[in-house]
């Protein structure tokens, strides 16, 4: 959470630095990041040591929000493209056990169903709707507010462009999605069809 913003904190010993001096909350951004870094490695350490099965999952569910003017630095303008918009939702995440798992890099995983990959990894049974995000995972790796990418098109793309599972996936998702939050009277029934 010490990442999360504002980066506004008088008094504060900048270690990472962009050399910019408009862009102080960057600078207070990166340096924090890179003490949530020593952290993680801090605590990984620890748990290499310990007997006991042991899983960290670090994420981000955002981009920080920083001056926009570094923003269009960084994308070399200040109209972002719907690509450039999604490549700006896109962050990092990692997944370590102090046991042996397969290693995988560069994958993409939207933060809906990270849950179910982390289930999955770490030997849990999937519940019928953690089950239908893994299964979803396979047509729609990730999606977010703006669009989702399309294996199909192998590319990020609009909710409206979808076609055949993809479509079929946002839209089931979409209903389930407003049952879990609106409707708990209906919400045993949802998660039984998605058994079925």
């Amino acid at each position: 959470m010490q990442n999360h913003g504002g980066y506004k904190w008088g008094g504060f010993e900048h270690t990472v630095t962009t050399g910019n001096d408009a862009w102080a909350e960057v600078d207070q951004y990166l340096t924090l990041t890179d003490v949530s870094d020593d952290a993680f490695k801090e605590l990984i350490e620890y748990f290499e040591k310990v007997e006991d099965r042991v899983m960290l999952v670090m994420f981000g569910d955002h981009q920080p929000s920083l001056p926009q003017s570094f923003y269009t630095e960084l994308f070399g303008t200040s109209s972002l493209s719907f690509e450039q918009v999604q490549k700006k939702q896109t962050v990092p995440f990692v997944i370590w056990t102090n046991y042996e798992t397969n290693s995988q890099s560069e994958m993409l995983v939207g933060l809906n169903s990270l849950s179910s990959l982390v289930l999955d990894k770490a030997g849990i049974a999937l519940p019928p709707y953690f089950a239908f995000l893994s299964d979803m995972r396979t047509f729609i790796p990730a999606m977010n507010a703006y669009g989702y990418y399309s294996p199909t098109l192998n590319r990020q793309a609009r909710t409206s462009e979808a076609t055949g599972k993809e479509a079929e996936f946002l839209e089931e998702y979409r209903i389930l999605q407003y049952n879990n939050l609106f409707d708990a009277r209906h919400r045993s029934q949802a998660f039984e069809q998605v058994e079925k």
